[in-house]
């Protein structure tokens, strides 16, 4: 009766519970769990427990070797609490906040971990962060743009205004384009920049470049009409279809037929940047070289060098195949 009782309390626990044992293994777990980790059943779920958070932990060190420190400290204390980053079977990351407590279970001790989904609270905190981050640098900009007494020292302070821009909003390049007429035209002309030491790795766009209205018009003409889109379906296909990833790769192609504009070949190299930043450095890359695979490394491949050079990694391979190194592997060791 007593264990019926633990169990209805677990399972009505509006958090991810988990109980170990003196041996620190994992023996339950309530239903919350299986419904924020994303997995059938309690067999599964106790069976892929380690599977659920990546290598590394945000510090560097190994989740394997953290989780059982933890879980001695917690029997010898009484109780621990520490952020954990989990890895869902998807591949999403889940920030989280676990309390580990030792709690009496039948004629012994177990230790309860309480898990909480932190990515609405950081995703809030974040938000607020920023916007206020924002405002800081506007109202600097503001400040430094009054005091400037001559043009000399405007353009000065102009470019200081747009570093606190750049990296109050975490971006590696602020640019102001002003419209201009030449021959008869109207054009927008890059006046002034600032980027980050990473942006400066990117391809660059000179002070001074004319683009034409005409010509950007054309080029999104050329490229809705190729793919018969409109920017309502780019939309409906990227946030409320499935598999957006294959629609947008099915886009490349023009893409790569264009990539000598600078301002194309930017966008590829500031995309493969967030990648890495978001995914990548989550694990130990500087001592592992990074492999990609799929068509857009194989055919973005110089880019994406760039790109990993900038984040201070080691390339270790492109492969556009999965299959590709599969049959390589199995060919030099038959």
């Amino acid at each position: 009766m007593q264990n019926e009782s633990a169990k209805l309390l677990l399972d009505a626990t509006p958090l991810a519970v988990t109980l170990w044992d003196k041996n620190l293994n994992l023996f339950d777990c309530n239903e919350e769990a299986l419904k924020i980790f994303k997995v059938k059943d309690k067999q599964e779920f106790l069976k892929r427990f380690h599977e659920l958070s990546p290598e590394y932990q945000p510090d560097g060190q190994k989740s394997k070797d953290k989780t059982p420190v933890y879980i001695e400290k917690t029997f010898r204390d009484g109780k621990y609490s520490f952020e954990w980053m989990h890895l869902l079977p998807d591949g999403t990351f889940m920030p989280t906040e676990v309390t580990l407590v030792r709690v009496a279970y039948e004629d012994a001790y177990v230790v309860a971990g309480y898990i909480l989904d932190l990515r609405e609270n950081k995703k809030m905190l974040e938000g607020i962060e920023k916007r206020d981050k924002l405002l800081l640098a506007i109202n600097r900009f503001s400040a430094i743009l009054l005091e400037s007494t001559n043009e000399e020292n405007f353009e000065e302070s102009l470019l200081q205004g747009l570093q606190l821009l750049g990296e109050s909003l975490e971006t590696d390049l602020v640019q102001i384009w002003q419209n201009e007429v030449i021959d008869g035209n109207l054009h927008f002309t890059l006046k002034y920049k600032w980027m980050s030491e990473i942006g400066k790795k990117a391809p660059d766009v000179p002070i001074g470049t004319p683009v034409p209205y005409s010509a950007t018009d054309d080029w999104e003409e050329k490229f809705l009409r190729e793919f018969d889109l409109t920017p309502g379906m780019i939309i409906e296909q990227v946030y409320r279809q499935p598999f957006p990833n294959r629609f947008l790769a099915n886009l490349s192609p023009f893409l790569l037929r264009n990539i000598e504009r600078p301002a194309l070949r930017a966008l590829v190299f500031n995309s493969f940047q967030s990648f890495l930043t978001r995914n990548v450095m989550q694990y130990d890359f500087k001592r592992y070289p990074v492999y990609f695979t799929g068509s857009i490394a194989h055919h973005y491949r110089e880019i994406l060098e760039e790109a990993v050079r900038a984040a201070g990694m080691q390339l270790g391979g492109v492969v556009r195949q999965p299959m590709d190194g599969l049959v390589k592997y199995h060919s030099e060791n038959n």
